[in-house]
């Protein structure tokens, strides 16, 4: 015979309120008789695996939780006094939401019941949550860039810090969408220890976040070194774009050779190359866990050798709507990193289009031209996270700070002069240098360099270029009627020319092209 409901100690944990008195309402009556019926012919529950010790929720949004259990039994949910009660499904799942919580760094338990069986995650705290993803730059350790670089050593050595949590996600590429992450991996707080393998930018991105604030910050990192954007997209999202389109048809033919010939196309290699397959593996069996944003290091595999890097724009909108979407998100914020200088051709067209996928909103682009000269994985992960972390700072929580150098807003050409306009000229726009991990130098100068013109024939020329107010006018003698501008458009910059134009704040510009005939 089944236990009464209050007989039940499990129950009776998780809904206290049942001693009240011994006469509860015929309706509460009936559904604690339904909960201690299914209780006792169900033989297990199961939580989504993304929960785990010492893992921090997202605070102020509603908290989905969810998982597996016997189809039409009843499954208890408390979390500190919240309570929620729901069924699972025919198919074996069930899902809810908590309400909403402010940041805590009290150590909570979340119980999750059904029939005898309850599971218990602990040390659970409430703060700020980031999924940080990408390619190598984004997976390259602290441990490692530790080794390198002294300042970021001392940085790890006192690395001690409770409120900061860690996920990674390292598991194989799948062709279709997984439930369960299936790693047995769990959440890890920030030590010296632990931290010698999180990625540098995101620990160093949320340290800054975590200090900023003083909440707890946690981070789910789902990179993997070496890859494209393509497999971290759902492949829902491939529509809208010829590219998009023909890049979903022949994944979905596993035709890498037509991957790779195909205009804007990519160099697939495996199957872990393919449309969707990491975002399957990696990123959808959380999709849904309540996140405050994202943020993104990655084009390098895009635009290396024998890569198209000609509409990665199209493929980080892509990448933007189809992560929203599974969050059911549509403005949730996505920052990422421009790539820096580097050797390979191919590196000088991607930022120009990373820099064009800030056209979907809510998005934002940290600049690192000034940094790591011609270095594949720089060790300075410091200045790129603390960069990132202005983003956020600025546009979510609310900070009265510049969030990034000077970005191209427009051109107008009177002549031969052209006049360049830009956003985030914040303080005012002034020439500059930075030196890895020291600030940002302010010079007085006005001359600017980095510039070129170009007429209709397509050909470009060096430009004089000059700070004029917020604006910079450019001339070049040999280009009697320009018809675009371009800034820092090489693979790297001259030693003795550096691309020098910052905002006073002392955040570079992007380098970008305004565009020319026949440019994609």
């Amino acid at each position: 015979m089944a236990m009464l409901p209050w007989e039940d100690s499990t129950m009776v944990a998780l809904f206290p309120e049942m001693l009240e008195t011994p006469c509860m309402d015929v309706s509460r009556m009936c559904l604690f008789l339904m909960l201690a019926v299914s209780f006792t012919r169900i033989e297990a529950i199961e939580i989504a695996d993304i929960f785990s010790d010492h893992m921090v929720l997202q605070r102020d949004m509603p908290i989905r939780v969810w998982g597996n259990g016997e189809p039409d039994s009843k499954v208890a949910v408390k979390l500190g006094a919240h309570r929620q009660v729901t069924e699972v499904n025919t198919q074996g799942t069930w899902s809810l939401n908590l309400p909403a919580m402010s940041a805590s760094d009290e150590p909570r338990t979340l119980h999750v019941a059904s029939g005898g069986d309850v599971v218990s995650v602990t040390d659970v705290l409430v703060g700020e949550v980031w999924h940080a993803s990408g390619q190598s730059n984004m997976e390259w350790s602290l441990g490692a860039s530790a080794k390198k670089l002294p300042a970021i050593s001392k940085l790890l050595d006192a690395a001690n810090y409770p409120g900061m949590r860690y996920r990674a996600i390292k598991t194989r590429e799948r062709d279709k969408a997984a439930s369960r992450i299936g790693d047995g991996g769990s959440w890890q707080v920030c030590t010296p220890e632990s931290a010698q393998t999180f990625s540098a930018v995101a620990i160093l991105f949320a340290r800054r976040i975590h200090l900023e604030l003083g909440v707890p910050v946690g981070v789910i990192e789902t990179s993997w070194g070496g890859h494209p954007i393509e497999p971290f997209i759902p492949e829902s999202a491939f529509v809208g774009h010829p590219v998009l389109e023909k890049e979903r048809q022949l994944g979905r033919q596993k035709d890498m050779t037509g991957l790779r010939n195909m205009k804007g196309g990519v160099w697939a290699r495996n199957a872990s190359w393919l449309p969707g397959w990491i975002y399957n593996a990696r990123i959808a069996p959380f999709a849904g866990y309540s996140l405050r944003g994202v943020i993104w290091y990655q084009a390098e595999s895009n635009c290396g050798t024998g890569e198209d890097p000609r509409f990665y724009s199209e493929k980080m909108k892509a990448l933007v709507r189809g992560w929203r979407s599974a969050w059911e998100r549509p403005e949730m914020p996505v920052y990422y990193v421009q790539l820096p200088q580097y050797t390979s051709p191919g590196w000088t067209r991607m930022r120009d289009e990373q820099r064009r996928a800030m056209s979907e909103p809510n998005t934002g682009m940290a600049v690192i031209i000034d940094l790591a000269l011609d270095d594949i994985h720089p060790a300075n992960k410091l200045d790129v996270a603390e960069r990132l972390a202005l983003w956020p700072l600025g546009n979510v929580y609310g900070r009265d700070i510049s969030v990034s150098g000077p970005l191209f807003e427009s051109v107008s050409f009177r002549g031969s002069s052209a006049t360049v306009h830009f956003d985030h000229v914040d303080r005012g726009l002034v020439t500059g240098s930075k030196t890895d991990l020291q600030p940002t130098l302010i010079h007085e100068g006005k001359e600017v360099s980095g510039f070129e013109l170009a007429g209709n024939d397509g050909i470009w020329l060096t430009a004089s270029a000059v700070i004029d107010g917020d604006v910079v006018r450019c001339t070049a003698d040999r280009v009697k009627e320009p018809v675009a501008v371009r800034y820092g458009h090489a693979p790297s910059m001259p030693s003795a020319l550096p691309w020098n134009l910052y905002n006073r704040d002392g955040l570079p510009a992007s380098p970008f092209i305004s565009g020319v005939p026949g440019y994609r």
